[in-house]
């Protein structure tokens, strides 16, 4: 249980969790409990009750894996708060939020096609509504008609129902996320004075944007977030000439379309918009930029909006004029060019990954390629079988020298005990890992993994473009004398380049050429390889590629 109260700009809140109940004010922990055999939920209504008696609102009210029965309870000994938030699997308590008639937003996070929604009917003064699928077929049942309704918020349904949204001949904002969709009709044929959309992280392949004609007379604010979707039609944003606020990740927009946006105040913008056709919108007040790897043509984008004086930029997380950016990007560029002159900027390669794909040249998870009679590498801190990481075959990828054998990484997982601590695998051990390059000339088997505690699933690793990618500040000064350098090395997955280090450099040297290893292979936690190094931290393998048996390795977390 959690709620929420309001008095002004000051907010307060009183949670459960398990047995103890928290007080919260402005954020900042006030006052815990431990309930012990008692009931926290009614130690929680107790000290909401005594906030209410020195004048704080009761704002919201949210209940996870709520049971029949206590939706009703709380609505006896609390007023009707003006939100309700509810999750559970099964959502089987609709009927109770009859409790609540004053409910102006209501959150359900659990639904499915046999949720019974016709009790929302019940709430006349519904103003919000925000449904969560909480089933693989991506389905709910009727939602009925609402006239007060105004905002209608959904997450993962498949597909859209048009007659559902005739229900809401009121609706003015309509967010749509992660939904399965074909395409955008239902803006066209339901027929609604939308003045905002969102479009958020659709799973659809190619998705045409001309639907959003539709509704261009009404429409103030747009927000579309995609990821490897083919955008066609993006010409119709350009017809929305109410705009006022305009997000877009993932959209390439043609130029003339954006310079017609003329009533355009707030931008959000990723590398795939240009920046020029802004600089003739003389309203645009503020906009956040996400710009390219390579600057030099942002920072061109950038001086068309010089003339705008009155325009805050927010980029890096800091608020900029046009002038100050303009003039840093110009710098960056300009030591990028010197870090380029000196041989620091090195070519790296994203790396996306699909289920399964042990026979590709290299994955991560899954089985392992072992010499004519060669035992499961196992742990000798626990002595079980580790799981595999992952192995590469060298001279399948393209690397800046010539390289053959197979590289494999096997590390210890195991939480009791937990091995990587035991044995500090943070830096390179042989007792919780086995981090090697086996010769070309060896014979090798497929041999499936065995049972292991903490299996790791198999992944294909697939190579995005060549992308540049520069020393961080340290390592710029160390190697270089650059000391400035910009911030642009490539963090995540990724083969080659360098090193995106969370704590500071600490490279491995060749024990052979006492030089610095190079980067081979770097994984960030929970990507590729379901795994957590330290606290959100990302992992490093490293190759001499003048000794190619030579590795190296480094995690390091926040």
């Amino acid at each position: 249980m959690n709620l929420d109260l309001k008095r002004g700009e000051n907010t307060r809140a009183v949670s459960v969790n398990g047995s103890w109940v928290h007080q919260t004010r402005n954020g900042a922990s006030e006052r815990s409990g431990f309930v012990g055999t008692g009931d926290p939920n009614e130690m929680a209504i107790a000290w909401t009750t005594e906030l209410l008696a020195k004048g704080w609102l009761f704002d919201e009210l949210g209940l996870s894996d709520v049971k029949p029965g206590e939706l009703t309870a709380v609505s006896r000994q609390l007023p009707c708060p003006s939100k309700l938030a509810l999750r559970a699997r099964p959502l089987d308590v609709i009927d109770e939020i009859a409790e609540f008639p004053a409910l102006v937003a209501l959150t359900l996070n659990g639904v499915t096609s046999k949720t019974d929604l016709a009790p929302i009917s019940r709430l006349p003064q519904l103003v919000r509504l925000e449904i969560s699928v909480g089933d693989a077929r991506g389905v709910i049942g009727a939602v009925p008609e609402l006239p007060a309704l105004r905002a209608f918020s959904t997450d993962r349904l498949n597909g859209i129902d048009t007659g559902l949204l005739r229900r809401f001949q009121g609706l003015e904002r309509l967010s749509v996320a992660s939904a399965q969709l074909s395409n955008l009709s239902f803006l066209a044929e339901a027929g609604l004075p939308l003045r905002e959309l969102e479009l958020h992280w659709l799973d659809v392949s190619s998705l045409s944007l001309r639907p959003v004609e539709a509704i261009a007379p009404t429409l103030e604010r747009l927000s579309i977030w995609l990821r490897d979707v083919a955008v066609t039609d993006a010409h119709a944003i350009g017809r929305c000439q109410n705009l006022r606020s305009l997000k877009l990740k993932g959209v390439a927009v043609p130029p003339d379309a954006l310079g017609a946006l003329a009533k355009l105040t707030s931008a959000d913008l990723d590398d795939a918009v240009p920046l020029a056709p802004l600089g003739g919108l003389a309203a645009l007040e503020q906009l956040t930029l996400s710009l390219p790897e390579d600057k030099e043509p942002a920072r061109d984008g950038v001086k068309a909006l010089v003339g705008n004086t009155r325009l805050k930029i927010v980029f890096q997380q800091r608020d900029w004029s046009a002038v100050d950016l303009e003039k840093n990007l110009t710098e960056t560029f300009e030591l990028f060019e010197l870090l380029a002159s000196k041989g620091a900027v090195r070519s790296a390669r994203r790396i996306k990954t699909k289920e399964g794909g042990a026979s590709a040249p290299a994955h991560f998870g899954g089985g392992a390629r072992l010499a004519t009679g060669e035992a499961w590498p196992h742990c000798k801190n626990c002595e079980r079988p580790m799981p595999l990481f992952v192995e590469m075959d060298l001279a399948k990828l393209e690397l800046p020298t010539k390289v053959a054998g197979l590289l494999q990484m096997f590390y210890c997982n195991s939480t009791e005990p937990l091995c990587e601590v035991d044995c500090e695998s943070w830096k390179q051990n042989d007792r919780a890992m086995l981090l090697r390059v086996v010769p070309a000339t060896v014979e090798t088997a497929a041999v499936e993994a065995p049972e292991l505690p903490q299996p790791v699933a198999e992944r294909s690793i697939e190579l995005g473009a060549e992308k540049a990618d520069s020393p961080d500040s340290q390592d710029a000064g160390d190697r270089y004398g650059i000391y400035d350098a910009p911030d642009r090395t490539l963090g995540g997955d990724k083969l080659l380049g360098w090193p995106y280090w969370v704590q500071g450099n600490e490279w491995p040297s060749c024990p052979e050429c006492a030089k610095p290893m190079d980067l081979l292979l770097q994984m960030q936690s929970d990507k590729g390889i379901a795994h957590q190094w330290g606290d959100s931290g990302h992992a490093y393998l490293f190759l001499c590629f003048d000794h190619p048996t030579r590795v190296g390795f480094v995690w390091q977390g926040c």
